[in-house]
């Protein structure tokens, strides 16, 4: 189960957006066009039968007329409810809030990643662990593919459930290095269908 208050996501989301949030100044370039009125063979054989105008503006004296439900599209985007969005928003600085007048859809989409990017190592930080009745079935520790080669990554150990330890890295050898030579009195590696479901996906622990 996970445990959490809003207040906590809010107070995160509103922290990093202020520190890291980036919207990029959109410039529009306009090109207009105009048929000449005469044109003569010199015009014709350049391909200069139009005369051009070429307009720079910024998007947000272009795009200050266009609409957007700044609550609704952040709410559907992070699946929070609108109250929580109005405090995220309310919360941040002026300032950074004033870039969504500069892009729009781009403040939209980069504040809906940081909350979203929050909301799942708040998740993460908050999960509870409760002891289950579930047990998993002694073959599961089986390995049906023991191969490998004594003393490169097969180690005879003495604490491991197992008398010889397959491991997949330098890092794991070293770490069981540290196991044998420490206080520990017995572990094990544990398979990879050794899974705890969590409500941001299934955790495989490894080591127990």
């Amino acid at each position: 189960e996970v445990d959490f208050s809003d207040e906590e996501l809010i107070k995160k989301s509103v922290l990093t957006i202020d520190d890291k949030l980036t919207v990029k100044k959109v410039i529009v370039h306009i090109t207009e066009g105009e048929q000449k009125k005469t044109i003569d063979e010199i015009s014709l054989k350049a391909n200069s039968m139009v005369k051009t105008n070429d307009v720079t503006e910024k998007a947000n004296s272009l795009l200050g007329a266009v609409k957007y439900d700044l609550i609704g599209e952040i709410a559907k985007e992070t699946r929070l409810n609108r109250k929580t969005v109005v405090s995220i928003l309310q919360k941040i600085k002026a300032n950074t809030f004033y870039n969504f007048q500069v892009n729009p859809e781009s403040f939209i989409k980069e504040i809906s990643k940081i909350i979203n990017d929050e909301k799942a190592a708040t998740l993460i930080n908050n999960i509870v662990y409760s002891k289950t009745d579930n047990t998993y079935e002694d073959k599961i520790f089986t390995v049906n593919n023991f191969k490998g080669s004594l003393n490169s990554n097969i180690l005879e150990v003495k604490k491991h459930i197992y008398d010889y330890l397959k491991t997949d890295s330098k890092i794991e050898q070293e770490f069981s290095k540290e196991l044998e030579s420490g206080e520990v009195l017995v572990y094990a590696k544990l398979p990879n269908d050794f899974k705890i479901p969590t409500p941001v996906g299934n955790y495989n622990p490894d080591w127990a």
